[in-house]
């Protein structure tokens, strides 16, 4: 089930709501980042694809506020790839 980002307002979140939503949130991020996703290890590796593909999404279905917020995180996964 997706949300309409317009009318999405991330404020009125109940902390059940989150949690409930959190496995479907998680699929979504394991479909465009790889099964590889928040394994228990040390170390992640993603593709730049990938997390590209994420950004995109998280344009699409969040505010600006929100993207303004997500998108430097995810950007900073592409600069750790790098380092190791």
């Amino acid at each position: 089930m997706l949300i309409d980002p317009e009318q999405f307002d991330e404020r009125k979140l109940s902390e059940s709501a989150i949690l409930v939503v959190m496995p479907f949130d998680l699929e979504v991020i394991r479909s465009y980042a790889g099964s590889c996703f928040l394994k228990e290890t040390t170390h992640y590796l993603v593709e730049k694809d990938e997390t590209r593909k994420v950004e995109n999404r998280v344009k699409e279905l969040l505010s600006t506020e929100a993207c303004r917020e997500m998108l430097p995180m995810i950007k900073e996964l592409r600069y750790l790839e790098s380092y190791f």
